[in-house]
């Protein structure tokens, strides 16, 4: 393995010059033979000296340690080379003295501009020794320092670096332990800060104080423009009310994420959710305040009914144009209706909608079909995990007949059958905007009945002879729907004549695994 690594390592001056896009990477992943290990990582400091075209080095999950980072911030700090972004995530063994190896890549002569050193097990001690290099570096654009243990200590030292820093754009310092005194920190920084773009804070155990310190930062900075809070420990209804009123207030913030991921976080409390409250409350400040976010996030919030109705309110004002909503399981049927009335009440409005596994069904799909016939600004629509069945497919296709605006129709995992896929099939043949559409299913077929969309070769038959008339279609995914041969080859006689569809996806009938090169001679049909 190692002669292996050194091999290439010792070629990459060579193969260097043709590479054709200027941050294609030196890329080794564990998983096809990057057990680099610090032996490698010399071989390869050892090529970077000759080497003065890289720009992307990434090393991801290698097991380097300290030893192997030092040699490869030396060989980058002493080369001609002009490397822009190093990526060292998932190196677990690299600790304080790795990021004390980094250092000299952080000084003003530096040419980095994107350093990655997510889960490096740096803690504390390691947060401390970047933010100092930050406070008088004038290069580095984007900084990962997410899941390295991180408390408030190192916490406060980033607010100090954020002070004086005037370049760095983007800080990700997620699934951390910053807490309430952290956030504090970085929100107070955040009054001296001129130059941040772009905050992750998610998943950090931030209570109601570390919140309404943010809310009251975001009201004197000018600058920020996105901001990860998802996972936070608890929003409360008055929080979020302040969080909305914020946004309004001389706030230059146009993408909120206040999402949980599915895996939770670790704060002291456990995360809930915003629940009605807090949503219904945050919506209410929203609609009173207006502001210039432009994208919302609220994933997996506990948001039901009630809190969809406030959120669907804000549709009217305001310059909101993308809202996710997926994985609140209890916005249903009801609360799915409330928000496609509000589509039609206000038309120019949303641009992206996200209702993703919120256990609706052919009502929902239904109403939000009956949206886009009066609505021809929503350019996405995901509705993936629903049950959309038949019925409510056969709605949608409907009003594709006469939509104008909708570019993108995710259905996948959507219990849609033959006769469901059939009559989206037909609405393409008339439909001129959508470019993409998804009814695969997101589980292997072998899983059998946990396979939700049956399209079967009687839909993809149907698609092939709606690719004949459309001229629009880019991507087409039906994997794992039970296409089988005849309806491959009807696929595979359609992409003769069409020229604009660049990637067809259907399930290989020979076997459970997707087909790597296509059905030959096509190699947009996979």
């Amino acid at each position: 393995m190692l002669k292996f690594i050194a091999d290439v390592a010792t070629r990459a001056p060579k193969l260097a010059p043709h590479v054709e896009h200027r941050f294609d990477p030196l890329y080794f992943n564990p998983l096809y033979g990057g057990l680099i290990r610090n032996d490698g990582a010399r071989a390869i400091a050892f090529a970077l000296k000759g080497n003065c075209t890289l720009r992307r080095l990434e090393l991801q999950e290698s097991y380097i340690s300290a030893s192997g980072v030092k040699a490869l911030a030396l060989a980058i700090k002493t080369s001609p080379a002009t490397l822009e972004d190093l990526a060292l995530l998932y190196n677990r063994d690299m600790g304080v003295e790795g990021a004390k190896a980094l250092v000299p890549l952080l000084g003003a002569d530096s040419a980095l501009r994107k350093l990655n050193i997510y889960r490096t097990a740096i803690g504390d001690e390691g947060a401390k020794v970047i933010a100092i290099a930050l406070e008088s570096n004038t290069s580095l654009l984007e900084i990962n320092l997410g899941a390295n243990a991180i408390g408030p200590e190192g916490a406060v030292a980033l607010a100090a670096a954020l002070r004086e820093n005037t370049t760095l754009l983007t800080l990700k310092v997620g699934s951390n332990a910053l807490g309430n005194d952290g956030a504090k920190a970085i929100a107070e920084a955040l009054g001296a800060n001129s130059a941040l773009h772009a905050l992750d804070l998610c998943s950090n155990g931030v209570g109601t104080v570390g919140i309404d310190a943010l809310a009251a930062a975001l009201g004197t900075n000018s600058t920020l423009r996105k901001l990860r809070l998802g996972g936070a420990d608890q929003i409360c209804p008055y929080s979020a009310h302040a969080l909305a009123k914020a946004l309004s207030a001389g706030s230059a913030l146009q993408e909120l994420d206040l999402a949980c991921s599915a895996h939770g976080v670790t704060g002291l409390g456990g995360y809930h959710g915003l629940g009605d409250d807090a949503a219904k409350r945050f919506g209410a400040g929203f609609a009173a305040h207006p502001s210039l976010l432009r994208v919302l996030r609220l994933g997996r919030n506990n948001i039901g009914v009630e809190g969809a109705r406030a959120l669907a309110a804000m549709l009217g004002v305001g310059s909101l144009r993308s809202l996710d909503l997926s994985s609140n399981h209890d916005i249903g049927d009801e609360g799915a209706a409330a928000l496609a009335a509000a589509l039609v009440a206000n038309p120019r409005s949303l641009l992206e909608l996200n209702l993703n596994c919120i256990r609706s069904g052919p009502a929902a799909a239904t109403a939000l079909a009956t949206a886009l016939g009066a609505n021809s600004a929503l350019e996405k629509l995901s509705l993936n995990c629903t049950k959309v069945r038949d019925e409510g497919a056969k709605a949608l296709a409907a009003a594709l007949c006469a939509n104008s605006g909708l570019q993108e129709l995710a259905l996948e995992d959507a219990f849609i059958g033959r006769a469901g896929a059939v009559a989206l099939a037909q609405a393409l043949a008339s439909n001129t905007t959508l470019r993409e559409l998804n009814i695969s299913n997101g589980r292997d077929e072998m899983e059998g009945a946990a396979c939700a969309n049956h399209v079967r070769d009687a839909g993809a038959v149907a698609f092939a002879q709606a690719l004949g008339e459309n001229s629009t279609l880019v991507k087409l995914r039906l994997w794992g729907t039970g296409v089988g041969t005849r309806g491959c080859a009807a696929l595979r006689s359609a992409l003769e004549t069409n020229t604009t569809l660049e990637f067809v996806s259907v399930k290989n009938p020979q076997g459970n695994k997707p087909r790597t090169g296509g059905v030959t001679p096509y190699p947009r049909f996979s």
